[in-house]
């Protein structure tokens, strides 16, 4: 019975003959074009790079110059440790 009554009212129902209306076009955004962003992202990379190698170079500059004054208080414990050790045998050279 039920299959009867939506027989009925599948053929009595109709349809909208009108038109459908269109959704209101939307303006296209103003946005960066590809060729702004990729020239954005290679200035942005251009001055971090240049940045990064200029505190790169300041560092190497700050090692380099701790490195030779470390070398140059070893020399000079060196020779001094060489001047007593040479004084030593001296010594040692005389009691014999």
């Amino acid at each position: 019975m039920m299959r009867l009554g939506a027989r009925r009212l599948a053929s009595a129902r109709a349809f909208s003959t009108a038109a459908e209306t269109k959704a209101p076009e939307v303006a296209k955004s103003s946005g960066s074009s590809f060729g702004d962003r990729l020239t954005s992202f290679t200035v942005g990379f251009a001055l971090a790079a240049g940045a990064g190698l200029y505190q790169l170079s300041e560092d190497v500059d700050a090692s380099t110059k701790e490195i030779q004054a470390s070398i140059s208080s070893l020399k000079s414990e060196l020779l001094a440790e060489n001047a007593a050790l040479n004084k030593r045998i001296e010594q040692l050279e005389k009691r014999q």
